[in-house]
């Protein structure tokens, strides 16, 4: 007999064989770990074979629940003019958020505060603000507007809105977006 041919070349695995399958067995040496007694060492062999008892709850009935999350807040807010001292100090439109956090875990609010300008779109400012449960916070704006010698045509326009709509000039808007920190029993 002659010779035998060169072996075929070896296929190697594709690594993500080689990561799966190094998972799945660290997944089931977690699995059997975690099934044995904490103490580290196995029990032994009970001799009857009565039910064992269920294991007791974290918390007894006559302690009270752990207490759910109950986001709650109010909020409101007022706008104003700043027109300066003379006509070459900066104008401004300006704004305040009152929040009030009367829920029992913390809060992340979107405050959204814009001023109305006749026939124009509205100027809009925001601002994103966390406030713990039962804390209370002002949020300000303040939006420049130019001097007088130069260009006041946001304060006229505003003017101008409330003029023709008998009403405040401004609207703001809190959006709850979200909780923060621990719920305050």
């Amino acid at each position: 007999m002659g010779p035998l041919p060169p072996a075929p070349p070896r296929r190697r695995h594709p690594w993500r064989w080689t990561i799966l399958g190094a998972i799945t067995v660290a997944g089931a040496l977690i699995g059997a770990g975690a099934a044995a007694p904490a103490s580290g060492h196995h029990a032994a062999p009970a001799a009857s074979s009565a039910p064992a008892a269920a294991p007791s709850p974290s918390w007894t009935p006559s302690s009270p629940p752990p207490p759910d999350p109950q986001p709650d807040g109010t909020y409101e807010y007022s706008c104003d003019q700043d027109l300066g001292a003379d006509i070459y100090s900066p104008t401004y439109l300006t704004g305040e958020v009152d929040l009030n956090n009367t829920g029992n875990v913390g809060l992340i609010d979107r405050v959204t505060f814009r001023w109305h300008q006749e026939a124009y779109p509205d100027i809009v400012m925001r601002k994103t603000v966390r406030l713990k449960a039962g804390h209370a916070r002002v949020v300000r704006f303040r939006y420049y507007a130019g001097t007088f010698d130069t260009a006041t045509a946001p304060l006229d326009r505003n003017t101008s809105w409330e003029d023709s709509h008998a009403g405040q000039g401004c609207h703001a808007r809190v959006t709850y977006t979200s909780t923060f920190g621990p719920v305050e029993g």
